[in-house]
């Protein structure tokens, strides 16, 4: 854990202490517009599977932008394909840090959902993956946020271990319980995967007091008889009535 994230905070600081001066010379917008091609330089690297060179690109982003959340994540997703799964774990979390910290990324939830599943399936790869889960298992305990035991339920899930991505799963949603999308994914977990119904129901009829709007958790309530199925009106049941079968005419018998 200290070696994982002081890599994260003197990247930090080295990317800082470059970036600042050259701000000072050319002015924000330049430096961020800098990032912003660095940044598509490398999705288009990544795209053709160029992944150390792609790596390279947005190693440069950060570089230009240390508050660029987006090419820290593309950055660990580089370092994935590369096997680099330290330096993966770092980019990370380093996105994750970032992220409710910019303007755009505080509102941006489905880049962060993005980031803890790229981050999930990362530790799930690594062969010393209890390394990292340790290293999560601590920072929970000193945060206290839904955010690292939602990550730990995710590498147990993918990992087959149900049991322990459960006990995980409770603790994120005690942790934070008006948090949609852990409800949404325990629920579901529990419905789709493991067959609880009652539990998985619980979980999703929570999720729905959040959003009634999610089409999976409408879905998946209305198969566990949770909530009715909508009638479609009468001229659209008309369209989806099967035509009747045509009958015989026999002629008149003389």
């Amino acid at each position: 854990m200290i070696g994982s994230i002081g890599r994260v905070f003197l990247r930090g600081l080295i990317t800082i202490a470059t970036v600042l001066p050259l701000i000072a010379l050319t002015g924000c917008h330049e430096v961020f517009t800098y990032a912003r091609q660095s940044r598509t330089e490398g999705l288009s690297l990544y795209k053709q599977k160029a992944y150390p060179e792609a790596a390279g690109a947005f190693r440069n982003a950060t570089r230009q932008d240390p508050r660029d959340y987006e090419s820290h994540f593309w950055l660990a997703q580089c370092y994935d394909q590369m096997e680099l799964y330290q330096e993966a774990f770092a980019e990370y979390q380093a996105a994750l840090e970032i992220l409710p910290n910019t303007y755009g990324g505080k509102n941006d939830e489905e880049f962060r959902q993005q980031i803890m599943a790229g981050y999930a399936e990362s530790i799930a790869r690594f062969d010393n993956r209890d390394i990292e889960l340790n290293a999560l298992e601590k920072r929970a305990e000193t945060t206290q946020r839904a955010q690292e035991p939602f990550i730990i339920a995710k590498v147990y899930r993918i990992r087959g271990d149900a049991d322990s991505a459960i006990l995980a799963y409770k603790r994120a949603t005690n942790w934070s319980p008006s948090d949609f999308a852990i409800r949404k994914e325990f629920g579901l977990y529990l419905y789709d995967r493991l067959h609880q119904n009652r539990d998985g129901e619980y979980q999703l009829k929570l999720a729905y007091r959040l959003d009634a709007n999610d089409k999976e958790v409408i879905t998946a309530l209305q198969k566990l008889g949770a909530l009715p199925i909508p009638k479609l009106p009468s001229e659209q049941q008309e369209a989806v009535r099967p035509a009747a079968p045509e009958r015989t005419v026999s002629a008149p018998r003389d």
